[in-house]
């Protein structure tokens, strides 16, 4: 599962989540601006590194 935020980060109902559940890990794609499509395609780039 993905939760993805933008430039202010993800909402607080979803920080909430991601903080509780242990088993969530948080990753950020930088600070430059990407089209919505370019983050799958570098989530799925990282994946495929960390299998």
């Amino acid at each position: 599962m993905f939760i993805i935020g933008d430039e202010e980060g993800s909402p607080k109902k979803e920080k909430k989540y991601i903080l509780k559940n242990k088993n969530i890990k948080s990753i950020s794609v930088g600070p430059e601006v990407y089209f919505a499509s370019h983050v799958f395609v570098i989530l799925n780039n990282y994946m495929d590194k960390n299998e």
